[in-house]
């Protein structure tokens, strides 16, 4: 029994005396690419939640509250906003934005289904 590493160009002109038990490929991205792309979603997620709080829409509240709470949510996980005080589960929880130091009320919201899929076309490619 034996292994062989080669490129996939290579593969068919390359004989293993025996029989081939198996074959399988990777595909292994450039490292720089993929750390640019999360960084611009990042900053991209980050303008639109800060925008969000400057141009409050009367009339899609549901929509604009859910977008807020999710997008809060993110971008706690990346270190961008950072919760203050007791975590809530209803009303609205305090943020402060890293970077600015500006302090935003975050309404809490139960994401439902209908509410969704109301959403998704405005989240796009920014949730990770």
């Amino acid at each position: 029994m034996g292994r062989a590493d080669v490129l996939p160009a290579e593969a068919d002109a390359f004989k293993l005396p025996g029989q081939i038990l198996g074959r399988w490929t990777r595909v292994v991205k450039n490292p720089d690419d993929e750390g640019a792309n999360v960084r611009e979603t990042v900053a991209s997620a980050e303008d639109f939640f800060l925008s969000l709080y400057e141009n409050d829409k009367v009339g899609a509240e549901a929509e604009t509250n859910a977008l807020k709470h999710l997008l809060a949510l993110m971008l706690e996980r990346k270190r961008v906003v950072r919760a203050l005080g007791k975590r809530q589960t209803k009303g609205t929880q305090l943020y402060r934005h890293v970077k600015t130091k500006q302090e935003l009320e975050v309404p809490v919201v139960d994401i439902s289904t209908d509410l969704m899929l109301k959403i998704q076309d405005t989240l796009g490619d920014i949730i990770l």
